[in-house]
């Protein structure tokens, strides 16, 4: 059956697009995120992205989906979507991307991959209070600091997307993979989804304008960080501590540093709605612009040159 996986990036729109078109299209078998089942959760989180390749049972985990695909009613000419981006972006780079890109081409075989990119630039800060979302409680320049210090552990190196789609297309072949720009979403949305769609087989439908993920003012972010100090989870937490989030919805549910997550994020977006504060635009200092600009130069160059993507 034809199957696609977007695999990122995330701060591209993917939460709207998961959200408001992908969840619940009568078009396709959707397996998420959200994730159709528990199982198929633990597919993906576990066995695809977080076993070695020594744990990595690539039969077991293709039989396993196969049995979920058959329980939500998939048939021979089913269009199958995964939308998760996580799997081509690692939060502290501690997964090789090719590897879970690959076991998804042996575990759903033939399957497509779809990319969505963004302007280095504005990914890393949005990135940055997206990490602020997840636990961080440090500034913005401490966090490009200890990012750059820690170069092959952070954000920075899995942004040369040129090398990354050409890495992919090693897997799947050229027609195999569909790149599209975060930025022609925000400009034309209804050619970014005439695109999505096209290349997906499914009905062309516009995305609504409704944002899910919508960035703190600057007040809110200070207040954020405040609370993850109180109680620390995912990004701020200490090695021993208890995960925010397990496999399986019911021990979310009844995990407290996650309830406390959702309760932190919940107050300071709605003090920043009550109050009128609108997203706060970080700004690269230019020390920093001219360290990124000589990083992504040779990458971005490339992928203007061979693919007309023009990332602004």
């Amino acid at each position: 059956m034809p199957s696609f996986v977007h695999l990122g990036y995330p701060k591209t729109g993917t939460t709207t697009l998961q959200n408001r078109f992908l969840n619940g299209n009568p078009e396709i078998v959707y397996l998420g995120i959200r994730f159709a089942t528990d199982r198929i959760r633990e597919i993906v989180e576990l066995d695809v992205m977080m076993k070695d390749e020594v744990e990595f049972d690539a039969k077991a985990s293709r039989e396993a989906l196969a049995d979920e695909l058959q329980r939500l009613g998939a048939r021979e000419d089913s269009k199958v979507v995964l939308s998760y981006e996580n799997m081509g972006f690692s939060w502290d780079n501690h997964r090789d991307r090719l590897i879970v890109a690959r076991r998804m081409t042996e575990i759903l075989p033939g399957a497509q991959f779809i990319v969505t990119i963004r302007n280095q630039f504005e990914f890393i800060s949005s990135m940055y209070k997206q990490s602020v979302y997840a636990g961080m409680f440090i500034d913005y320049e401490d966090f490009l600091n200890i990012s750059w210090s820690r170069f092959y552990r952070s954000t920075f190196p899995q942004l040369k997307y040129y090398e990354f789609i050409k890495a992919l297309q090693g897997l799947a072949g050229p027609e195999g993979v569909h790149v599209l720009c975060y930025e022609q979403l925000r400009h034309d949305s209804k050619q970014f989804m005439r695109s999505f769609c096209d290349y997906v087989g499914i009905t062309f439908a516009e995305l609504p304008d409704e944002k899910d993920n919508v960035g703190l003012s600057r007040s809110g972010l200070k207040l954020k960080r405040l609370l993850n100090r109180v109680v620390p989870y995912e990004l701020g937490r200490t090695y021993f501590l208890p995960r925010t989030r397990e496999l399986g919805a019911s021990q979310d549910a009844g995990n407290f540093r996650y309830r406390y997550m959702l309760f932190s994020n919940n107050l300071v977006q709605g003090m920043d709605r009550k109050l009128g504060l609108t997203n706060h635009r970080l700004e690269l200092m230019p020390e920093w612009r001219e360290r990124l600009q000589e990083l992504y130069a040779e990458s971005n160059r490339k992928l203007a040159y061979e693919y007309g993507l023009a990332l602004e």
